[in-house]
């Protein structure tokens, strides 16, 4: 486990009360069971926000489903601002802290947690 912040939100994206803190107000969240121990997937739609720094318990993937102009994710100290395309796919790492800022559009993606 990397050395991370006390300070920064530790996420289970297992438990919907920790998951549910790190999405603002307005949030459409849908999760499916896949049948598959240690794998699920759930299907995200936020309003323009920033998200707060935190940390995820699991591996993720995240498959975009709406383009995203000027897009701001930072993992660990990586700073990258990009246009997401549709169809575009991120993967998230365990125990690095990021943070996300999107201030133009709707959030629209599948995220993909796999336990380790």
């Amino acid at each position: 486990m990397n050395n991370i912040d006390k300070k920064i939100r530790p996420v289970d994206v297992n438990q919907e009360d920790t998951y549910l803190q790190l999405f603002p107000y307005g949030s459409f969240i849908h999760k499916y069971e896949t049948g598959l121990d240690g794998l699920g997937m759930r299907h995200n739609r936020h309003p323009a926000c920033e998200y707060p720094e935190h940390y995820i318990q699991q591996n993720a993937i995240v498959i975009h489903l709406r383009p995203e102009l000027g897009s701001e994710r930072r993992l660990d100290n990586c700073l990258q601002i990009e246009n997401v395309s549709v169809g575009e796919v991120a993967i998230v790492p365990a125990y690095v802290k990021g943070s996300h800022k999107n201030f133009f559009r709707r959030k629209k993606f599948l995220w993909v947690p796999v336990n380790h």
